[in-house]
Formats: structure tokens, C-alpha cells, sequence
């Protein structure tokens, strides 16, 4: 078995995702006689600086087909899809030669620390060059600041090769794909079809609309190639309500394996002890009313319960799931 791993080849404004090259890549591999066996969209900590929307790394695990094939396969996958031009874009590809079963326990720690802190390349590199993993950097690494290298995905690659054995807790999205020459143009998604659809499959696909605002929030804004993807509990599920949904046509489909919705990420935390660069659940008292802002991402002021008054340590994390296909990075951990 080969688990083959990439990262950070999105972009916010060029229209491109993780989760997309993950597909492609997939069907790719299949094209070369592998059997892709899983395909997993890992979030990682959505708390870094250089993540470019949701920080969630994409890992395929591939069996019948040999580490230096699938290698070669994914290089000229990435190379192709990927937007390295982009200055918050540096894609990374980890392939390793190892059973999902068999994950060294170094690794499968990484996955983890990668879920609530941030991570250095070097730190990365050298796990992967102990174990005999291939990896490769594409693009120049960004806009020239101090802390900009290349391949910086390589950081969230290695986690989502370490994740089948690092998390326990799951849930599925199934993402359907549009063509990409309507990258860029208004979506055609019939909103009634997608409420219909979603109102049937509540609670066990969620996440799909928002019937506070009457939003229907599977479709993203950005200009990827992303139609809509629906999320829940179960895959069957999840298709079924893609299937049920009226819109221009789907190019390709993904269903994966994710830990998105789980809430992983976020650390017991206290109020006056949180750092930055991390999600945290805390105890303490709502002071000013919610404010929903771009993205769906719920701010609130939190006290701490003792009359000092409001901080703003609890603003932010309403966001556990992100939007739709938030699979992409910009520092992988």
C-alpha cells in the first residue's frame, strides 16, 4: 500500500483547491493500474498565518501500484493543477511507501500536533527523510517574506499521511466538482432543489443550509472549481443529496473520509492563558451579541466569568467546519 499525500496547491483568488488535484490524482493513479482504497481531506490547524482558507491537507491511499510510480504520477499532477504562482501558495507532495494499518507512531504524532500547532518544514522533512518518505516542493514558496519557503505543504502532506492512525472521530463530504471553464462564473445551483434535498437527509448530512438566514451554504463564493459539497455522517447519504440537487452540470465527484465537523482542533483553554496560532474551547460567559461575518464565521466577545469584563479570546471558533471543500492550506500545520 502507498499513501500519497499533497498539500497547499489551492488558491483564493485563481480558482483551484486541494481537494480538486486530489481527485484528479486520483483518477490518474487509477489510470495506472492503483486501486485507490481511501481518500481522506484532513483539516489541520485553522489557526496559521499561511493557511489560504481552511488549512486541510488531502492524503489517497493507493494499493497495486508501486512508491516511485505513484510519485511520479502525483509530481506531474501537482505541477499541473497547482497555482505556485500564487504568493500564499507552496505546494508539497509526501508519498510513503507504508500500510495505513502500519503508521510508525512518530508519524501518526505529528498528524496530531499538526491539528493544534504550528509546525516547522525542517521538523517535517526530517520525519519524512527518516522514514524513507519521497517528497518533492513546487513554486518558489510565496512573496518573498522572511518565513516564505517552498514546499511548505509538505508539512500538512506528512500529517494527512499520518491521520488514519492519528484520529479516531470522522464524518464524510462528498464533493461534486463543476467543469473548469465556469471557474470564475456565477454557480447554477437551484436553492430550493439543495433545501429539499437537505431538509429529507437532517441530522445525518448537515452543514449543507442555513435555515436561519435562508443561505444555502455547500455552494462556496470563491472561484474554484468546487460545485458544492455536502457534509454528514454517512456516505451513502451525502451522495444521495448531491444526486437530488438541480444545478449546471457536475464534471467529476469525490467522496472522502474526513475529520471536519469534529471539533479536534480545538484545545481545552482557559481565558488569559490562550496563545495565538490556535483554537481553543473555554468556559466563560457571551458578552456582546454574535456577529456573523464573511464565511459563515460567528465572533463573539467571552468573559471569563469573574466580572472583568470582555476579551476576545473567544471570538473566531464558530467555524469548526468551514466552508465547503476547505481543504486548503498554506503552511499545513
Amino acid at each position: 500500500m502507498v499513501i500519497v499525500a499533497l498539500d497547499d496547491t489551492d488558491s483564493r483568488e485563481r480558482g483551484m483547491c486541494t481537494t480538486y488535484v486530489g481527485a484528479r490524482l486520483a483518477e490518474r493513479l487509477a489510470a495506472a493500474g492503483g486501486r485507490v482504497e481511501q481518500r481522506l481531506l484532513v483539516r489541520l490547524n485553522p489557526a496559521v498565518k499561511h493557511k489560504t482558507r481552511g488549512n486541510a491537507a488531502v492524503a489517497l491511499h493507493v494499493d497495486e501500484i508501486d512508491a516511485d510510480e505513484a510519485f511520479e504520477v502525483a509530481a506531474v499532477t501537482v505541477r499541473e493543477f497547482a497555482v505556485p504562482v500564487d504568493p500564499r501558495t507552496s505546494p508539497g507532495l509526501v508519498v510513503a511507501d507504508v500500510d495505513p494499518a502500519s503508521i510508525p507512531s512518530e508519524v501518526a504524532a505529528f498528524s496530531r500536533r499538526a491539528l493544534r500547532h504550528r509546525i516547522a518544514l525542517e521538523e517535517a522533512l526530517s520525519l519524512a527523510d527518516s522514514r524513507g518518505y519521497r517528497h518533492a516542493a513546487f513554486g518558489t514558496g510565496g512573496a518573498g517574506d522572511t518565513d516564505d519557503v517552498a514546499g511548505r505543504g509538505r508539512i500538512g502532506a506528512l500529517a494527512a499521511v499520518g491521520a488514519r492512525a492519528a484520529f479516531d472521530d470522522w464524518t464524510v463530504e462528498h464533493i461534486s466538482y463543476r467543469e473548469l471553464d465556469r471557474c470564475g462564473t456565477p454557480r447554477e445551483v437551484d436553492a430550493e432543489s439543495v433545501f429539499a434535498a437537505a431538509d429529507a437527509a437532517y441530522p445525518t448530512v448537515w452543514d449543507t443550509v442555513d435555515r436561519g438566514t435562508g443561505e444555502v451554504v455547500c455552494v462556496p463564493n470563491a472561484p474554484g472549481p468546487i460545485l458544492y459539497g455536502i457534509r454528514g455522517d454517512d456516505a451513502a447519504a451525502c451522495r444521495e443529496v448531491a444526486t437530488s440537487i438541480e444545478s449546471e452540470p457536475v464534471a467529476r465527484a469525490e467522496t472522502f473520509l474526513t475529520n471536519q465537523g469534529t471539533d479536534a482542533h480545538l484545545a481545552p483553554g482557559t481565558i488569559g492563558d490562550l496563545r495565538d496560532g490556535a483554537g481553543y474551547r473555554v468556559d466563560g460567559v457571551v458578552a456582546t451579541d454574535p456577529e456573523t461575518k464573511r464565511g459563515g464565521h460567528v465572533h463573539v466577545d467571552v468573559a471569563d466569568g469573574g466580572g472583568d469584563g470582555p476579551g476576545d479570546e473567544g471570538g473566531g471558533p464558530g467555524d469548526a467546519g468551514g466552508g465547503p471543500g476547505d481543504e486548503d492550506d498554506g503552511s499545513g500545520a
